[in-house]
């Protein structure tokens, strides 16, 4: 079908394909028109000209419009190709035979090879033999879950050398059913050798911790030994007839041996807390008890200083469950400071129940108050950091380690309390705090059973002391004098061993640290020959080790009771009375 030649100039010179569209769109029956154009008139064709030119300029817009699409779409699949080639991590897509189909540049870059010499190649050929193992595994379990999985194995460079990585792949399913994986691959070299390190210097670190703890172990023994002696001679010269002077030197040198002793366990204490080794007692004690006996010890510095010691309790403080040792140590340093920082005035000490509202555990608060030094505001919640006292000056003109309050605050904490402080300078300080019973509560007689009464000991007691150091030997030997034991020596682990099968005694008394061998393989050998014989000989240990483990290491070689020098001749009389009064039976 042919349009007239004058229409079509008429119509601005429309070209063959306007005729071609006109017909199309005849054909469409788009335009309202007779099939047979030829019997149209002029203003009819005039008309679908017109709206040909319309059509025409609405599909040249369109035509724009989807080149500028098109050029957006070939822009941003630039910019996703230039992602996907420079992205931090390789990525790789595998067939369902593990052929490597398609890569980014960084996959190439990682194995050291150029992309075509990569693609159709089997992934494992890229993995060291070693680690081929744990791709299959990995490959499997996405065949079986059809999910993402990851691993870490190494992969090779271009055949030499080796390097970490984390393959982390999703399953994928092609328009034709088969499986393939897509998978990223990124390298962690750098980080299993940070790894590495992480791992050298933590086992230099518990080295380092145990060859301190070690050192703290030796030096506890290498000074507790003299010190053992320098105390127990002490103690036992101030049994005998001195004048005036002489009780005088006797008082400054036990002073000074116990300053000594308290810096060791200062020292000793901070670092099993610091270590998180700090084991705590759970028995029954009366709080009102032990502060009375610690006041009792400060009563004669604090007289000798002009100062008064007032205590005032609550008369109906109960028995608690917890650590009486550790109750006595925090009161102790408290106290302790107070007489040291109080050159006028009094001391006064309270006690009282305290109890949550919000819950039934049983509670003592306890104050400390003196009228010393004071302390600076902006220095009270510092003096609870190791190493720390309100004036610098302060460590030498009253001496200590800055490790006292910080230990109290440990020990308080760990007891469920908590302490604090209040101080004016010039005027005094009060220092406070609060500690909870346990909540299981065990009976007196079954939590304290080895405890008992000492005039139950017997007349003459039958001790084998193995001690190798002659001065705490002539010590023990002087205290047993006073308390009439019949004391055999023994001056190493071998020769123990030996003289308790020849005789029986009612108790050993046994230093861990001995020649030959050492304390604790003497005990086992003797708890190995009573077995087969059906005895049961009380050993106590003596030790000069104060850290952390002492008392398992005692209680597992077979020992039943343990002392740490320096000795307390008190504590170690009191001791041998319980184990030998013929009822104690060994929870060993």
């Amino acid at each position: 079908m042919m349009l007239d030649e004058n229409t079509i100039n008429e119509g601005k010179d429309q070209d063959l394909e306007l005729r071609k569209v006109a017909e199309e769109k005849i054909q469409e029956k788009e335009l309202e028109m007779p099939v047979n154009i030829e019997n149209m008139d002029k203003e009819s064709i005039k008309k679908i000209i017109h709206e040909l030119k319309v059509h025409q300029v609405e599909l040249e817009m369109q035509n724009e419009e989807l080149r500028r699409v098109q050029a957006e779409l070939d822009l941003s699949r630039r910019k996703y190709f230039d992602l996907y080639d420079h992205a931090p991590v390789g990525y790789l897509t595998l067939n369902e035979e593990g052929v490597i189909i398609e890569l980014n540049l960084t996959a190439a870059k990682l194995l050291g090879t150029d992309r075509r010499d990569i693609i159709r190649k089997p992934f494992t050929r890229f993995i060291m033999r070693d680690d081929q193992d744990i791709f299959y595994h990995h490959r499997r379990l996405i065949q079986r879950t059809r999910q993402h999985q990851e691993c870490e194995l190494r992969m090779l460079y271009a055949g030499a050398g080796a390097f970490w990585t984390i393959l982390s792949t999703l399953p994928d399913i092609d328009n034709r059913g088969s499986l393939n994986y897509r998978v990223v691959i990124s390298d962690i070299s750098q980080r299993k050798e940070t790894e590495k390190e992480l791992r050298k210097a933590k086992k230099k670190a518990v080295a380092a911790n145990e060859a301190k703890s070690q050192f703290l172990a030796n030096m506890s023994h290498e000074i507790r030994t003299p010190l053992n002696g320098l105390m127990g001679m002490t103690h036992l010269l101030t049994t005998t007839a001195l004048n005036e002077n002489q009780q005088e030197y006797v008082i400054h040198i036990k002073s000074s041996a116990d300053l000594l002793l308290r810096v060791i366990d200062d020292i000793l204490d901070y670092s099993k807390m610091e270590a998180g080794e700090m084991d705590l007692e759970s028995i029954p004690f009366q709080p009102k008890e032990v502060l009375e006996e610690v006041s009792d010890v400060f009563s004669f510095s604090a007289s000798r200083k002009g100062l008064e010691i007032k205590v005032m309790a609550d008369e109906n403080i109960p028995r608690m469950i917890g650590d009486p040792y550790r109750f006595r140590q925090v009161l102790t340093n408290l106290i302790s400071n107070a007489v040291k920082y109080t050159h006028k005035g009094e001391i006064r000490i309270t006690l009282k129940n305290f109890n949550l509202a919000a819950t039934s555990k049983t509670g003592v608060k306890c104050s400390v108050q003196d009228t010393g030094i004071g302390i600076q505001q902006d220095k009270i919640q510092s003096m609870f950091e190791r190493f720390s006292q309100a004036d610098s000056s302060n460590t030498r003109q009253y001496g200590g380690t800055g490790l006292g309050l910080a230990i109290c605050k440990g020990l308080v904490e760990k007891m469920g309390g908590e302490i604090w402080a209040e101080s004016t300078p010039g005027k005094g300080s009060r220092f406070t705090f609060t500690i909870f019973s346990e909540e299981s509560m065990k009976s007196e007689e079954e939590s304290n059973g080895k405890r008992k009464d000492a005039k139950l000991m017997k007349k003459e007691v039958d001790l084998l002391l193995v001690e190798d150091n002659e001065i705490s030997r002539k010590l023990i030997q002087e205290i047993g004098k006073i308390n009439g034991w019949n004391i055999t020596l023994a001056t190493d682990g071998i020769e123990a061993v030996e003289m308790f099968k020849m005789k029986t005694f009612d108790g050993i008394l046994m230093d861990v640290q001995l020649p030959g061998f050492d304390g604790y393989k003497a005990t086992e050998m003797i708890r190995k020959w009573e077995k087969n014989n059906g005895t049961h000989t009380p050993i106590i240990g003596l030790t000069a080790h104060a850290t952390e483990g002492t008392r398992e290491k005692c209680v597992k070689a077979g020992m039943d009771e343990y002392l740490t020098k320096p000795i307390n001749p008190k504590k170690l009389e009191l001791l041998v009375a319980i184990m030998t009064d013929g009822s104690y039976h060994s929870e060993s």
